[in-house]
């Protein structure tokens, strides 16, 4: 039987805290994305943040994905040469037989590959998939081939990879294709999700709004209009019926009814209600002050502690997907007050600034 090998190696990851765990690494050529499986952050243990991307295969096109992003170091198991993997996007897991990895056993039988040692290991998983996004894991040194049809070798900085056909004994009729597309949801289209899907008050306005007293002084104020000569009816009030009214009344009419209103000398006018006394009557009395003009209340402030359960506030997200966590380190500053925590969530650990931390359950 024949397997064919696809450039899988051993490597050693590390996070930037110094964990260190050994997996197989996938150099992949049809890949413009470097991806690694959640269970290596799992044991890495490094903080990260949160990533929504769309990734197409052979299989699917445009599937939305919720991971985390970290930056990674990567070299050979028995090398010193460290390579930078930046923004490494996890997926739940990497779809990646390790059978298609070459071991010494299958070259020994090749002349021009016979002294290339492949390292050791019992590594039964592939967790990092290294895409072009990463080129300097893929520049190569040194490439060794045979003859038609025969397997050939690239050394890079991450070591030898075997490509091509292999005499293999344990081989089965399993054939893996690896091409992938993976790019980030624009931030417009998700918060457009996330409005639509979760929330139905877009039209809402922020302001304040008026009170039962302050909502009955507006209704005076618009039915009743003070002059300092004479008391008239609003003009927002007038109706279609009164205008109609006065229109269809003849000139004498009309002239007599405004002798009629009109003072005469020797009497007294009504007099209009001072400024004042209009100021308390809409204000529903004197000494009486608005909703609005009340003192804030007031609350208790504090920084956040550790082991306060938080969200992580994330704009790219939906609100319902924050991730939940409890804080396990703070980092203050000059004045004392706490900037930024760690959050430890179900995944990882996450460093966030204050601002982005929603506080939901206070240490005992």
């Amino acid at each position: 039987m024949i397997k064919n090998c696809l450039g899988i190696i051993p490597v050693l990851v590390k996070g930037r805290i110094g964990n260190s765990c050994k997996t197989f690494a996938l150099l992949d050529d049809g890949a413009d994305k470097t991806l690694c499986d959640e269970r290596l952050l799992q044991k890495l243990n490094i903080a990260s943040k949160p990533v929504t991307f769309e990734m197409s295969t052979v299989s699917s096109s445009g599937s939305t994905i919720h991971g985390q992003e970290v930056d990674l170091q990567v070299k050979a198991i028995d090398g010193n040469d460290n390579v930078s993997l930046k923004k490494v996007w996890s997926v739940k897991k990497l779809p990646i037989s390790a059978r298609s990895a070459a071991e010494n056993v299958d070259i020994r039988k090749l002349s021009y590959l016979a002294d290339i040692q492949i390292p050791s290991t019992d590594l039964t998983e592939v967790m990092l998939l290294i895409g072009t996004d990463s080129p300097n894991a893929h520049i190569p040194l040194e490439v060794r081939s045979g003859n038609e049809n025969q397997p050939y070798a690239v050394r890079s900085r991450l070591g030898w990879a075997i490509r091509g056909p292999i005499e293999d004994t344990h081989a089965t009729n399993v054939i893996n294709v690896h091409f992938e597309e993976a790019r980030e949801v624009l931030l417009q289209r998700q918060l457009e999700r996330m409005w639509t899907s979760d929330f139905d008050d877009r039209a809402r306005e922020d302001k304040n709004g008026l009170s039962i007293e302050d909502t009955e002084a507006m209704k005076m104020m618009e039915s009743v209009l003070y002059h300092p000569a004479r008391r008239m009816p609003s003009p927002t009030r007038r109706t279609s019926k009164s205008r109609s009214r006065s229109a269809s009344a003849s000139p004498g009419k009309t002239e007599k009814r405004a002798r009629s209103k009109t003072p005469r000398r020797g009497k007294k006018r009504a007099r209009s209600p001072s400024k004042k006394a209009r100021k308390e009557e809409t204000k529903g009395g004197p000494g009486e002050r608005k909703p609005q003009q009340r003192s804030k209340w007031q609350r208790e402030e504090r920084d956040v502690e550790i082991d306060d359960i938080v969200l992580v506030a994330d704009e790219r997200i939906q609100r319902g997907q924050w991730p939940l966590g409890r804080i396990v380190e703070v980092t203050r500053s000059r004045d004392g007050h706490i900037r930024s925590c760690v959050v430890k969530t179900s995944q990882s650990h996450i460093l966030r600034p204050i601002n982005k931390l929603c506080l939901l359950e206070c240490s005992k």
